[in-house]
């Protein structure tokens, strides 16, 4: 996981032999970690997540199309001391479509892999949101929240981040926190009235700005702030006028992630 990108192998080692407990308070304090505090929060929980994975974590693995909804949800684990993990992998027939709607909730971490889909258009991710391999996210709607409700003691901010060649289009829809961009992955948002760094741009187009405001296509304030760590990664605007409907800009999203995808493929 590359959250864990912790200096040495003593600090990790470290982190992996407290419990959990004794990583919030180390959190709390901000120890031997060079990022802000929250940040290395959520650096310690995650790795102790893939360190006790087998003891703590409820892994639920979706490689077949579903729809989250309101009789269809995977809440917070019962035991306050249990992770919530949701995996959406590909499955015997390819890539796994997840659709995450009004009522749905994800009561704790999400990762798609390989080249599935996840399109959130409602309904609440209720902690850090993953986006790795060739996977996709379209966020249309609904809420990516911080660290989830069974976390009663940690105070910190969640991370939406992508990776590898992941792409994530952006067209409503509010998560807390940064992104968090790294290696060849690609951002897509779509609205108007885009401010890049405090200026206003009137042409759309790549972009190496990292906080980027403006109006999304649903009519909700564009507030993002991009912590970039790959060299290769891109982040796109997409002027859409205020006329145009939700259902257009959710075309335009499957259709550049279905076109980078051949042309991958094809370049390969």
């Amino acid at each position: 996981m590359r959250f864990c990108s912790i200096h040495s192998n003593d600090d990790k080692k470290c982190i992996m032999g407290y419990s959990r407990h004794h990583i919030v308070s180390m959190c709390n304090s901000g120890l031997r970690y060079p990022r802000s505090q929250l940040f290395a929060c959520l650096v310690a929980l995650s790795c102790h997540v893939v360190a006790d994975g087998f003891a703590e974590a409820a892994t639920i693995k979706l490689d077949h199309d579903t729809t989250i909804n309101a009789s269809n949800s995977f809440p917070e684990p019962v035991d306050r001391d249990e992770w919530l993990i949701v995996d959406i992998v590909d499955g015997v027939a390819g890539a796994t479509n997840v659709d995450l709607v009004d009522g749905g909730v994800v009561g704790g971490f999400v990762n798609v892999r390989e080249k599935s889909i996840l399109n959130m258009t409602r309904g609440q991710i209720q902690a850090h949101t993953r986006i790795v391999d060739d996977a996709t996210l379209n966020l249309n709607g609904g809420t990516i929240l911080g660290v989830a409700a069974f976390y009663p003691y940690v105070d910190a901010i969640g991370i939406l981040s992508v990776e590898d060649r992941g792409t994530i289009n952006l067209s409503g829809g509010q998560f807390a926190g940064e992104l968090v961009q790294d290696d060849s992955s690609v951002i897509n948002v779509f609205g108007r009235s885009f401010i890049v760094d405090g200026q206003p741009v009137s042409e759309t187009g790549s972009t190496s700005g990292r906080r980027i405001q403006g109006i999304y296509a649903d009519g909700n304030p564009i507030n993002i702030t991009i912590s970039r760590d790959g060299t290769s990664s891109q982040v796109f605007l997409h002027t859409i006028p205020e006329s145009r409907s939700i259902v257009f800009v959710a075309t335009c999203a499957i259709f550049l992630s279905a076109y980078r995808r051949r042309l991958d493929s094809h370049n390969s």
